[in-house]
């Protein structure tokens, strides 16, 4: 139950019912990693600062345990960052969040030789002597439906698929409350 100093521990009901760390043990202080906490561990994190709109948040505070070798030291509050914690070479090095780059788009198959069906109001105005073949002249909204283009070659069509998807990029996940042995 007790963890090394300075290690991030995820806790609270969504692993483990019911786990959290001790809270007022003297021997082993903890801190939860989120700003506006002060009922979990009182006047141990003071100064906090929580700046920015989501997803681009950045939340610190001053840790205020007298005896433990990271007081007055200054910690993130990854729970209100929502940042997921990651192996690194350099420790503290922040990613912000990125897609990796990639593209949508598509061709039909060749259709063979076929014409297009023209939409119903193909010209907004007096068309003046651009015309459907064989036709009369279009004037303003006049229905044209149920005419064709001229039958062309073996083509094909390109495309673009529409875009889904929400304001961020992310794994499937499940929230946790990270905690913080402090002494």
């Amino acid at each position: 139950m007790y963890q090394p100093l300075g290690v991030p521990v995820a806790g609270g009901n969504a692993l483990v019912e019911g786990w959290i760390p001790p809270q007022f043990d003297k021997g082993y202080q903890y801190i939860l990693l989120s700003a506006g906490a002060s009922g979990y561990h009182g006047n141990r994190i003071i100064n906090e600062s929580v700046t920015g709109s989501w997803p681009n948040i950045t939340a610190t505070g001053t840790i205020n345990v007298p005896g433990s070798p990271f007081h007055g030291k200054t910690v993130r509050l990854i729970n209100n960052e929502r940042r997921f914690l990651r192996p690194g070479t350099l420790p503290g090095e922040m990613q912000q969040y990125q897609n990796e780059w990639h593209q949508h788009g598509g061709q039909t198959n060749e259709a063979g030789w076929h014409s297009h069906e023209l939409p119903a109001t193909l010209w907004s105005n007096d068309a003046g002597g651009n015309r459907v073949p064989g036709n009369q002249d279009g004037y303003y909204n006049q229905n044209i439906s149920g005419r064709w283009t001229s039958p062309n070659g073996n083509h094909v069509h390109t495309f673009t698929t529409a875009g889904s998807g929400g304001d961020e990029a992310r794994p499937r996940n499940i929230g946790v409350s990270y905690y913080m042995r402090v002494l």
